[in-house]
């Protein structure tokens, strides 16, 4: 999830829909005005921030800590997001994951939340997750033999079937 959810990374595109509705599949990764970058910082041990204001998110994210941080590469990443679901959000919660090395725009994928993130509710796995507090957890490995050392900016925005924003994140990282 750097590999995905860590991965939670770039911004959320203008659109005619709500923020909190995804228009297109494959939106263009943006750099958030420097003006607002400080309101869309999320509390954690991260360097990943809201890709917009969160107000209409289903899940409302208290925190997001990355271990280690910055992450190594040849070595695992952990992610956790803590935070609250404010309502159900059915069968087939997705993630669009867009990502960059550089200025090279590397991964375009859409895939099943509940196949690539632990979410833990009530001391139990859970996904989808019901309405309330949850831990969202994944691990990944950074293979050194396939990650160049760099620059990379990712988002991550995650989304019912129905299109609704659950939540948007997006980081930059440097990997040495």
């Amino acid at each position: 999830m750097l590999s995905l959810l860590a991965s939670t990374l770039a911004i959320c595109q203008a659109s005619v829909l709500p923020k909190h509705h995804i228009q297109q599949q494959h939106p263009v990764i943006l750099e958030p005005p420097a003006e607002s970058q400080s309101d869309l910082r999320i509390p954690g041990d991260s360097p990943i921030r809201h890709c917009a204001d969160p107000v209409d998110n289903i899940f409302t994210i208290d925190r997001i800590d990355l271990h280690p941080n910055p992450p190594l590469r040849g070595g695992y990443v952990s992610v956790d997001i803590t935070g609250t679901f404010e309502k159900e959000i059915g069968d087939e919660p997705k993630f669009m994951l867009n990502a960059t090395y550089g200025s090279i725009h590397s991964i375009d994928t859409v895939e099943n939340l509940c196949d690539h993130v632990d979410i833990v509710q009530n001391q139990a796995l859970n996904c989808p997750p019901a309405k309330g507090k949850a831990v969202m957890t994944t691990t990944f490995f950074i293979n050194e033999l396939m990650i160049p050392p760099g620059n990379y900016t990712q988002r991550v925005d995650v989304y019912t079937k129905d299109k609704e924003r659950i939540m948007c994140v997006f980081a930059a990282v440097t990997l040495t």
